[in-house]
C-alpha cells in the first residue's frame, strides 16, 4: 500500500474516532490489510449505538458509558471519554438500546487522545446480532 494511501487512512480513522464526520469505515479498509494488529478474525458491521461498561471488580475500572464503532458476534469496538482499560480485565457490558448484556473480556485498549480512548472486547460466548445490524 502506498505511503500517501496509509497515512489518509490513520486520519481518517483519527477523525472517526474522535466523532468527526467521515466516510471511513475501518472495518473494510482493515479488512483488507491481512496481518499485523489489524488482522480481524470475522466479519465487523458498523454500528452505532451506546452501551454500559463496568468492571467485574469495581476497584480496577469504573463504569462508563461508550459508543459503539463495530460489532460482530464475538466482540465490539468502542470509543469513550477515559484512559484505557486494563487488557485482560472482565467487565459485563450492556447495549442501551439493543437489549444485549455480556460479559466480556478486554483484549486491547488504546489512548487516542488526552480525552478518548478505544477498547476491543471480547465477549465470553458469541451473541445473535439484530438482523438489521448483522446486514
Amino acid at each position: 500500500m502506498p505511503k500517501e494511501r496509509k497515512r489518509n487512512i490513520k486520519a481518517k480513522a483519527s477523525a472517526a474516532a474522535r466523532g468527526k464526520k467521515s466516510f471511513y469505515r475501518p472495518t473494510s479498509e482493515l479488512d483488507s490489510n491481512k496481518g499485523g494488529s489489524n488482522k480481524r478474525e470475522e466479519n465487523r458491521s458498523y454500528c452505532l449505538a451506546y452501551c454500559k461498561v463496568c468492571g467485574e471488580k469495581p476497584s480496577e475500572i469504573r463504569p462508563l458509558t461508550a459508543a459503539i464503532q463495530d460489532i460482530s458476534k464475538n466482540g465490539v469496538n468502542i470509543r469513550y471519554i477515559g484512559k484505557p482499560l486494563p487488557i485482560g480485565s472482565l467487565v459485563s457490558m450492556s447495549v442501551l438500546n439493543l437489549n444485549i448484556k455480556k460479559s466480556a473480556k478486554v483484549i486491547w485498549s488504546n489512548s487516542i487522545d488526552n480525552t478518548y480512548a478505544l477498547a476491543g472486547l471480547e465477549f465470553d460466548e458469541p451473541i445473535s446480532l439484530p438482523i438489521a445490524i448483522a446486514i
